[in-house]
């Protein structure tokens, strides 16, 4: 997955026989230019509260325990704190 905004003019190469061979399948995704800068401004200023949406924290010796919770519809965010 690519992720980013690319300039109108940007040209990505890649070798059909490589989408063959892996197998892969390409999609493109929408997404608003320029919110990151905005988001993370945001958040330094805590004018946006994330700790709500942090739903479960797990040491990094249950690393597996998170991410089976990950794929759990209860959880939003999983954070494992090393």
């Amino acid at each position: 997955m690519l992720f980013s905004v690319p300039e109108a003019e940007a040209v990505f190469q890649l070798r059909p026989f490589d989408i063959f061979q892996k197998e892969l399948t390409i999609k493109g995704s929408f997404t608003n230019p320029s919110t990151h800068d905005r988001a993370v401004r945001l958040i330094s200023s805590k004018r946006i509260n994330l700790k709500p949406l942090i739903t479960h924290r797990f040491p990094l010796d249950s690393i597996t325990n998170a991410f089976h919770m990950h794929s759990d519809p209860q959880a939003i965010k999983v954070i494992i704190v090393p």
